[in-house]
């Protein structure tokens, strides 16, 4: 009987420990402080499977210092759960490469006004030249944003970030496997234009909250 309790609660640790590892991706396997105790993987680090185990456990119990433990995986915030930004910028906003990053930003921010005017007086014009530059320029845009917060106040301009390109992939219907770039007969229905239309505002809504961070 002691034997198969001891079985289930190391089941129940291998299960929550894969269910973190699974949600974490790559941050799964962090390195253990002191002597490594783990398996090493191919950068040579080491993972810790207690390590592993309380943040899982603080995710479940704790989960607003779970989600800031694990990072992005765990932070399904909405932009108004998360708190306007209060703390200025701890790098120079005003360098070069932070300019260029705040510049991009700004750019996809006016397109999709842009858009969202044009598409209000014609639903079927193309969507296409109001959605450069490409996202991996986006991204690397707002990592040089982020390097310039402190610790406190980076998760939520990530999360802010993460829900600013949901928006700008909901527009062209890219997370449902879709592409609308181009004019469709749906965009005529007036219950469609309305989502379109609040695609955009959330967009826009998310592109000004991360602006605050570097204003």
């Amino acid at each position: 009987m002691q034997r198969y309790k001891t079985g289930r609660r190391r089941c129940a640790g291998v299960a929550l420990t894969l269910a973190v590892c699974l949600a974490l991706g790559n941050n799964a396997f962090l390195e253990a402080a002191g002597k490594p105790t783990g398996r090493p993987i191919g950068d040579g680090r080491h993972h810790s499977r207690r390590r592993l185990f309380e943040l899982g456990a603080g995710a479940l119990l704790f989960p607003a210092e779970g989600a800031h433990a694990l990072g992005v995986a765990f932070d399904y915030r909405t932009l108004d759960e998360i708190q306007e930004p209060t703390r200025k910028p701890v790098g120079d906003a005003t360098s070069e490469k932070a300019q260029k990053a705040i510049g991009l930003i700004k750019e996809c921010r006016e397109k999709i006004k842009s858009l969202l005017t044009k598409f209000t007086a014609n639903p079927e014009v193309d969507f296409t030249p109001y959605f450069e530059p490409q996202p991996d320029k986006i991204r690397a845009a707002l990592d040089d944003i982020y390097d310039l917060l402190d610790q406190d106040t980076r998760p939520d301009a990530e999360r802010v970030g993460r829900i600013m390109l949901a928006a700008r992939y909901n527009i062209i219907g890219a997370s449902s496997g879709v592409n609308n770039m181009k004019p469709d007969i749906n965009r005529l229905v007036p219950e469609e234009q309305v989502k379109y239309n609040n695609k955009m505002v959330d967009f826009l809504r998310a592109a000004d909250r991360l602006l605050k961070y570097v204003s």
